[in-house]
This record gives structure tokens, sequence and C-alpha cells, in this order.
């Protein structure tokens, strides 16, 4: 199903203000507090003329500010990812208003209109959760099943933003993780379980998990993001380890299922085709096209403002 975004208005331009480093963190976005004080300062050395002001606000009684501060990584000018100290848009507001500069009240400005943007992505992503549902009504699919599919797409969009920050960011990358995940998780690789089913490789897989197979790829990806979180897991090995060890939990409560249940998880149901008892009623869904939330196929790092470019990898699913 094709995708039409509303327009949203532009931000205020202000120059240099993209070479300031954000990222995500537990559903919140962060910027760099050096990049912050480089701009509005114009200082030769950002972190020295930071580390003044900090222990100045210190003395002033500033302590809440400062206690809003976290480091988190981010790369640095050399590719690498290293901790900085960062901050929400709120806590920057008041920040900014112990900066002299003439820059000052344009930035808060631009931050505040960032916060509206925000605001505005947000409901629109809520109209699209709903659209999303009504298109898997309309092609058959219970509410239950629609209700895990939503599930996975969060689990995978945090899944993948958390590894993004920590220097996973490109999709080959990203679908080798997700085939290994998979594989430790159901004993398949992405490939293997599409072809399991009876799928082709330009197939999503997501599309085609059941119910039980949906929450415990949930589940896989949620834990691989708990493991960076604690391990500040950083570059490609130490994140696939963390993988490997979520894979083996979800395989643990897959297991435990197929104990109770006295049958194996994965199946070789697909969604090709609607049920027997409807062939008759309706016609066959119209071919899988990308959505909104397709990012999680790729995850956010693919996903440019407006524009949700897809790239055509092993994983698709």
């Amino acid at each position: 199903m094709s995708h039409e975004e509303e327009e949203t208005q532009a931000l205020t331009p202000l120059e240099g203000v993209e070479r300031i480093r954000r990222v995500i963190h537990e559903g919140q976005e962060y910027w760099s507090v050096i990049d912050v004080v480089g701009f509005l300062t114009d200082a030769a050395h950002p972190s020295k003329y930071w580390n003044t002001m900090r222990s100045r606000m210190q003395g002033q009684g500033a302590q809440e500010t400062l206690a809003q501060i976290i480091e988190l990584p981010m790369k640095s000018a050399d590719g690498r990812h290293r901790k900085t100290d960062a901050m929400t848009r709120q806590t920057l507001l008041r920040l900014v208003q112990s900066i002299p500069s003439g820059k000052a009240e344009p930035f808060k400005l631009f931050l505040a209109e960032a916060g509206e943007e925000k605001i505005t992505q947000m409901e629109q992503q809520a109209d699209s959760v709903e659209e999303l549902r009504q298109r898997y009504r309309k092609l058959g699919r219970d509410e239950d099943w629609i209700n895990a599919r939503i599930l996975y797409i969060v689990t995978r969009n945090v899944w993948t933003s958390e590894i993004q920050m920590r220097g996973i960011d490109d999709p080959q990358s990203i679908s080798k993780l997700t085939s290994l995940l998979n594989h430790r998780t159901f004993g398949l690789t992405t490939a293997q379980h599409k072809h399991f089913k009876g799928l082709s490789s330009r197939h999503n897989l997501a599309e085609h998990n059941t119910r039980m197979e949906l929450i415990l790829r949930a589940l896989g990806e949620e834990t691989a993001t708990g493991l960076h979180q604690q391990n500040n897991s950083q570059g490609y090995r130490e994140i696939e380890h963390d993988v490997k060890d979520a894979g083996d939990t979800a395989a643990d409560a897959r297991r435990a299922v197929e104990r109770r249940l006295h049958e194996k998880v994965v199946s070789p149901q697909n969604f090709l085709e609607p049920p027997k008892s409807t062939r008759k009623k309706q016609s066959l869904p119209a071919p899988e096209q990308p959505t909104l939330f397709d990012q999680e196929e790729q995850g956010p790092h693919s996903k440019k403002r407006g524009n949700a470019k897809k790239t055509k990898e092993e994983d698709n699913g």
C-alpha cells in the first residue's frame, strides 16, 4: 500500500545546526552538549569552554539542570563512537539561557519548532498505525495477529535505532544480524525460514509470520536492545555477541512454549492466499508494497525525512 505523508512546515533555517550530533536513546532525542556549545560560541575548543561553564554552573546552584545530563556514545570526526555529554531538547532550552550568544534566541526558536514537529510526527505515526490496522483487516488478518505485528514493528525500530547509535548503520550488517538472531531463535536463517514457508526472497518474512513467531522475534530484539544498553556494546563484534545471547534467550522461550503446547512454533503457514472459506468471496491480496513502517527492514538510518527509501537485502523481513 502506498502512503502519502502529510506536508509539514519546514523548520526555520539555521546555518550550522545540522552539524550538531543527535541520537535516540530510550525513545528520546538527545543532543551533544559540546556541539551545541560550539555552535553557539564558535569557540576553538568547545570542550574546554563546556568544562569551564559546567564548573561555574555547579557553583551557581544549577544542579537540577546538570543532573539531566547523561553520557551517550556518538560518532566522532574519526568515525569512532565515543561517549559525550548529551541533553534532551527540554534541558537544552534551559542551558542555552546560560550562554551569551547572538545565536541563542534563534537556536531556542529552532528547538521549540523541533518539539512541535516531533509532536506532529507522533500524531502522524498514530494515524499511520490505524491505517496499518485497516490494511491488515482488509487482508483478513485477525486482531491478535495485527497487535503482534505492530508490537514487532515497534521493537524492530527500537532495536535498529539502538544499533545505529552504536556503529551499525549499513543495511548489509543489519540484515546479517537479523538473520543471525532469527537462526538463534528458530534454528533457521531468514532465507531458510522463508523457504520453509514457501516464500520467495522478495517476500517480507514478518508479513507471513504467525502470531507466536512475531512475539518471539519481538522478544529477541527487545532482549538484544537491553543487552546493548547494559553492556554499552560498540561495533559489530560486540553487537553480534549480544544478538547471539538474545537469540538464545528467545530460543529458550520457544522451547518452553513447544513443551507446553506439544507442537512446533515454526510454522509453514503463510498469507500468500486467503483462507479457503473466503477464497471465492474476496480477491487475492494486492502485492506487498512498503509502508511507512517498513523502515523496520533497514532501520531508521535508511529513512530520510519525508522519504522512506528501501534497499533490497537478504533479511527483507
